[in-house]
């Protein structure tokens, strides 16, 4: 049907928006004003044409002159939108009552319906106060006009004509109307306001409540009486893959999970069927059929206004942090263990070097051999150093020892790392590394620049087990311009960083691999070969020290890994000054010297060792024994060498009993443990110089001639130089 383009913005005007609970009182007032205004302009017309013509033709000007001073007025006011509401509804009922009061005055009182209709409008677009104040300026204004003009006209009541008297009776009555009419409308806007605050109010605090539903890290399921899922919010995406609209469309199959070792294709339905006595563990199954969220589900009834059941609310939480830190805390615990049990068990393989090694240089000072002979003596003695070596290293790794960070060498640290990782990898896989001619030194410790080659070179290697392949290892320095820093924000535009390159030529990765590996537990390699962890700590040492790590990698093309750490110039902090090199024990000369060690094959090396340089030596095997043996006879001791980790009393406490009893005596002090004491430590302790076992008769000679006084380091003719 065909209509009007003033027709359609009337409709459009009176046409009530969906939204309508969140507009206030003022939107409602502009609202019909802008309505009243368009009825004015438009149907006022059919009043207005006919009174012009009649005033003119009445020869009454006046008339025609006020209506179209009106009309003008109207049409100005509906068309300036820009200026307040106020200001144009002021000027609106202004045009009103100047249009009543004429009109009362020109025609009679049939023109009070103006007057009627300037205090209900006042009331409905200003406010009630305004309205009263219309009605009192229509008493006044209804008083004059009888008073002045004398109004006559006939009455029943009042027969007698020109009665001002009937006049005020009119016109109570008609504000006794009009004061009804308004204080009702008043009534009713104000009921309208209060109702549309209450709404407002509720219609936000919904919208509160909805968007902390639908944002919830939980997946909350809202489900009707029957089972069928009527709300799903956003965890349900990032929980199974399922958008909120797909999930619900899928009904109880939104949930598709493992329970009781059963796979559940209507999982809602299972779970509900569960009740809502406990939690429910369950794993759910994404939308690519693979990958699994561990998960606790509970549920909760529903119930109406009258209490009767209505539904369920059913909570989904996402345990895969938890699952993941209680992985990791096991894994913590291990390493803990095993850094205990690598502790003892070194202490005993220590313990088992020390009495080769020394028994080897005691076979090569005592025994006449030809070159080949001598030859097999020094394979003994490499091999015992280098096992000495792996056990320092493993404890290094197991015991997981904090240091504060320091200048660290970082091609130093390759080249200790790939010492302790060649006998581990097979021949099949040759290691190429470049560590430069000069220092990288960066700011960290050598514990997580050993972790990060390990991890790295290991994960290497397994690329490469079956088929064999290049470990390419490189140390350089970086200077980071804007173009670098483009592809990497996190670097410095102008810095110096040190680039650690490990590539390797395996099988390499797809690319949905290789933009998992630094999760932590994400690993392709089977179980026994790692937990999934090491990438995932590299990546924390790296971002920790203020570095960043890339990778790259091309199926049957293999993997490049990229770290770059900043660069500092400070120097590497270098061991204290030297100790004097002696290659064999100092002379004795019958001076006497107490070993201490709970491991009898071991105080009997050290005898036979120490005898055959000319001393007079007693062995004890335990703590107690050596001081009540001491005590005796304090000053007939120069020299007493005790092992750190004894039973009852530790050797530590045994030295400081013994400089207790006398305060110049010297101490050497060993160990096979992974402690390394520092000199404050000896210092307390009064003891002069520590060993770490197994140590070589030349170590154990520069701390003699270290501790013992007058005596000085006595190398051997010809005899080689060895050093701990």
């Amino acid at each position: 049907m065909y209509e009007t383009g003033w027709i359609r913005r009337l409709l459009r005007l009176c046409r009530v928006e969906n939204d309508s609970a969140a507009h206030d009182l003022a939107y409602w007032r502009s609202r019909i004003f802008s309505a009243i205004l368009f009825a004015s302009a438009v149907f006022g017309l059919f009043a207005y044409i006919p009174s012009v013509y009649l005033s003119l033709a009445t020869g009454a000007p006046d008339v025609a002159f006020i209506d179209t001073v009106v009309y003008i007025g109207v049409l100005y006011i509906w068309r300036a939108a820009h200026i307040a509401f106020a200001a144009r509804a002021t000027a609106f009922l202004a045009l009103i009552y100047v249009l009543g009061t004429w009109l009362l005055i020109s025609i009679g009182p049939i023109s009070m319906i103006y007057l009627f209709g300037f205090s209900m409008l006042a009331g409905m677009l200003l406010s009630f106060r305004a309205g009263l104040i219309a009605l009192a300026l229509n008493a006044v204004t209804l008083l004059l006009a009888g008073y002045y003009f004398q109004a006559s006209f006939s009455s029943p009541l009042f027969p007698e004509a020109g009665s001002f008297s009937s006049w005020i009776v009119i016109t109570l009555n008609f504000l006794l109307v009009n004061t009804v009419m308004s204080a009702s409308l008043g009534a009713l806007i104000r009921g309208l306001e209060l109702s549309l605050a209450q709404q407002r109010s509720a219609a936000a605090e919904l919208r509160r409540v909805w968007m902390a539903v639908d944002q919830a890290s939980d997946m909350i399921i809202l489900a009707d009486a029957q089972g069928r899922p009527a709300f799903v919010n956003r965890a349900c995406e990032r929980m199974t893959g399922l958008s909120p609209q797909a999930a619900l469309a899928n009904g109880c199959a939104l949930l598709r999970m493992e329970a009781g070792g059963e796979v559940h294709t209507d999982g809602l339905r299972h779970v509900l069927a569960q009740g809502s006595e406990t939690d429910q563990s369950i794993t759910l199954i994404r939308t690519d059929g693979h990958s699994r969220v561990p998960a606790q589900a509970a549920v909760s009834p529903l119930f109406d206004e009258e209490g009767r059941p209505a539904g369920h609310v059913v909570v989904v939480r996402d345990l895969s942090r938890v699952t993941m830190l209680e992985e990791r805390l096991r894994q913590v615990q291990k390493m803990e263990a095993i850094g205990t049990l690598a502790g003892g068990i070194a202490h005993d393989f220590n313990n088992i070097l020390m009495s080769i090694l020394g028994h080897a240089e005691l076979l090569e000072t005592r025994l006449e051999f030809d070159g080949q002979g001598m030859s097999h003596v020094e394979e003994i003695r490499s091999a015992s150093m280098r096992a000495r070596d792996l056990v320092r290293q493993i404890l290094l790794f197991s015991r997981q020892i904090g240091a504060k960070p320091e200048p660290v060498d970082v091609a130093a640290i390759l080249r200790e790392a790939l010492r302790l990782l060649r006998p581990s990898i097979p021949s099949t896989i040759e290691i190429v590394a470049d560590t430069g001619g000069e220092p990288r030194v960066v700011m960290g410790t050598a514990t997580e620049l050993h972790q990060i080659f390990m991890n790295l070179c290991t994960n290497a290697y397994h690329a490469m087990e079956d088929t064999g392949g290049t470990l390419y290892i490189a140390v350089s320095t970086l200077h980071v311009d804007a173009m670098m820093t483009a592809h990497h924000p996190q670097l410095r535009d102008g810095m110096d960083y040190v680039h650690i390159s490990v590539e390797d030529t395996g099988a390499g990765m797809p690319p949905e691999t290789l933009a998992r590996i630094f999760e932590p537990y994400f690993s392709t390699k089977d179980k026994s070969k790692g937990s999934g962890l090491g990438l995932a700590t590299v990546h924390g040492i790296v971002t920790a020290l203020g570095g960043v790590i890339t990778a790259y990698s091309e199926v049957n093309q293999g993997t490049s890994m990229s770290i770059y750490l900043p660069q500092v110039a400070a120097e590497v902090k270098k061991p204290g000054p030297a100790l004097p090199v002696a290659d064999v024990i100092p002379p004795g000369g019958g001076r006497r010297v107490l070993v201490v060690d709970d491991e009898a094959m071991l105080g009997n090396l050290m005898r036979q060792v120490l005898a055959g340089a000319g001393y007079d030596v007693a062995v004890c095997n335990g703590s107690e024994e050596a001081l009540a043996l001491f005590s005796t006879a304090p000053y007939e001791w120069n020299l007493v060498i005790t092992d750190l980790t004894m039973p009852k009393m530790t050797g530590v406490e045994l030295c400081k009993r013994l400089r207790g009893i006398r305060a110049d005596l010297p101490l050497v002090l060993t160990s096979g443990f992974s402690e390394i004491m520092s000199q404050e430590e000896l210092d307390q302790a009064g003891a002069g110089v520590f060993l770490y076992k197994p140590f070589t008769r030349s170590a154990l000679g520069n701390a003699m001639a270290r501790v013992l006084p007058g005596t000085d380091p006595v190398p051997a003719a010809g005899a080689p130089a060895y050093k701990s």
